[in-house]
């Protein structure tokens, strides 16, 4: 460096009382002896905001997690109830059919109404589990590809498994890996 920039930084730092002279070719900063290890005031902040942000997560990730489980239950519940409701009016139209006609009519006449109801149940169940291995092979193809999935999130996978095949969820996240971005946002993005 030159002598004259050299003199002139020394004469400002002296100055501003940030160096101390202890001979004519030793200097020792004032205040490194603070500064060394310590932690400014940026990093202090930055540093809470990520414990905050951090708890935040875990706070919206339990109350996810008991809200999720509240769901399921009332919608068990829900069909518990509904269940019982059918059969007592299917029970109501029995008696009512019995009381109506003779007994070998309206025995026939029920006979094919619990046909009908049972082929509409079985149905129903088949469709049901159809969506639910459908929803099992997305579950473990986004876990085993983009990442875990959280209890925010599994609405919306309930929701793509009941519009969806999973081998078109498949093709889906086999465009992310070819694009190198397997971020769920452009996985949702595709999918639309």
């Amino acid at each position: 460096e030159e002598v004259e920039d050299v003199k002139a930084t020394l004469d400002f730092l002296k100055k501003a009382n940030l160096i101390d002279c202890i001979t004519e070719e030793e200097y020792v900063l004032a205040q490194v002896e603070e500064l060394t290890g310590g932690e400014s005031e940026s990093a202090k902040r930055v540093r809470k905001h990520r414990e905050n942000k951090k708890a935040e997560l875990n706070d919206e990730e339990i109350t996810d997690e008991i809200f999720c489980n509240k769901n399921v239950t009332l919608d068990i519940d829900i069909e518990k109830e509904l269940d019982k409701e059918k059969d007592l009016d299917k029970e109501k139209e029995l008696d009512n059919d019995l009381d109506k006609d003779s007994g070998q009519n309206s025995y026939a006449k029920n006979h094919k109404k619990s046909k009908k109801h049972n082929k509409k149940n079985s149905k129903i169940k088949c469709v049901s589990r159809s969506v639910d291995e459908n929803l099992g092979k997305i579950s473990k193809l986004y876990e085993d590809n983009i990442g875990p999935i959280y209890p925010a999130n599994t609405q919306y996978f309930i929701e793509i498994s009941e519009k969806i095949h999973w081998t078109l969820f498949n093709r889906a996240i086999e465009i992310c890996i070819a694009k190198s971005n397997t971020t769920p946002g452009y996985l949702k993005g595709i999918i639309k």
